[in-house]
Formats: structure tokens, sequence, C-alpha cells
């Protein structure tokens, strides 16, 4: 058995810009070459519970909504063809692509050899820490950055949360899409914040709902 990848989407004529929204008209399946290209001039979103991307184009009083596979959601169908032993991928159909090249690349990934030896495992479960901690600043400091560390193991759209003890959020930072593993990101602070104790919070939408992960910073200036 192998696996099935389209390389083209679907455009709907929807009500809103939302996903799930009422579809009044089917307008066709580009292909995966046009809608990637013409994504660059709208937002492109990621839908966690589909693991696909789309984005919307304003049509009047209603939205065209556009649905399709890039690169980092076909690179999670190569993935699962692997994880399930199958004993390869398809695509449908070859060439419509054209000259793009990001799910050649996927791809090559899916399709190189590797050592069992070699092949470094994916994360079973969430973890966070930061560094250093406490994290100590000067005053005349410019720019303080302390790092967290986490790993997570599956992929999804992330976000990187401080708040201080009495729940207030205090900065907040888009990591946008992450592949399972281990990540590192820099906070920075500059010196706004006082010493104190505060919580760093990775939030990460997963297939299954939002997953969350913490710890404590000790801040000392």
């Amino acid at each position: 058995m192998i696996l099935g990848v389209p390389y083209y989407g679907c455009e709907w004529v929807a009500n809103t810009n939302q996903p799930g929204a009422t579809v009044s008209t089917y307008l066709g399946h580009p292909r995966v070459y046009a809608a990637m290209a013409q994504s660059q001039f709208y937002t492109l979103t990621w839908h966690t519970s589909s693991q696909t991307v789309y984005y919307t184009i304003p049509n009047n009083n209603k939205f065209n909504q556009v649905w399709f596979d890039d690169d980092s959601s076909t690179a999670l169908k190569f993935n699962l063809a692997k994880q399930k032993n199958l004993r390869g991928v398809g695509m449908w159909a070859l060439g419509y692509d054209r000259d793009r090249t990001e799910l050649w690349t996927e791809l090559t990934k899916y399709l190189a050899p590797t050592s069992v030896e070699n092949e470094e495992p994916l994360p079973r479960e969430y973890q966070i820490s930061a560094y250093p901690n406490p994290f100590s600043s000067s005053s005349s400091s410019g720019n303080s950055s302390p790092n967290v560390v986490f790993t997570v193991p599956e992929a999804g759209n992330s976000t990187l949360t401080l708040y201080d003890l009495l729940g207030r959020m205090v900065y907040q930072k888009d990591l946008g899409f992450l592949a399972p593993g281990k990540h590192s990101e820099s906070i920075n602070l500059g010196n706004v914040l006082s010493s104190g104790t505060y919580i760093v919070r990775i939030s990460m939408g997963s297939a299954v709902g939002i997953k969350s992960m913490m710890v404590k910073l000790q801040i000392v200036r």
C-alpha cells in the first residue's frame, strides 16, 4: 500500500473567511504551483485540525477560500508513510508543481536512506527548560536574552508567552509552525522587567488540541 498525496487544492466561495464557513460555490482545484504563488499575496494560515494550509480572497461580501498542501503539510504526510511502514508515496499528479522545488525537497528527504544507528528518534513528550536561570542583567545592559529550550513530539503552530506571578502577560512571541524535535528561543526583554519570578509558557496547537508547558524563570537586576 502507498499513500496518495495531492499536488492540487480546492477553492470555494464561502460566506466568511473562517474555516467551516457555509460554502455556496465550488470553483475548482488549483494546482499546487498556482496556489503557492497566489498565497504570497494573502495570509497563508495553518489549520491545526486538518494539518493543511489555506488562504482567503475577498470576493464582494464573501470570500474565496483556497485549501491545499504546502511543503510543511506534505512533509507530514511523507513522515506518516514512514511511520506506518507503507511501501511508498504517490502524487497526483507529477508536474502540478511545475518549477516549484519545495515539494521535491521534501520528497528527497523522504527517499534519502538513513542509518538506524544515526537516526535521531523523535521526542515522545513535551519538555521545557530555561537558562541561565536565574538570569542576571545589569541595568546598563541594553538587551536581556534568557533562552528557553523545549522539545515537542508533534508539529503545530506555537507561541511563547511570559507572565508575572499575578498572571499578567508581559511578553509574547509567535514562534510560527514548528516541526517535532528540539527548539531554542531567546527572550529579548531589554530592561523593562523588574527582578522577580516569571512563568514562561510554550503553547502549541496540535491535531488533538492545545498543548502547553511551563517553566519558572528568575530575573535578577
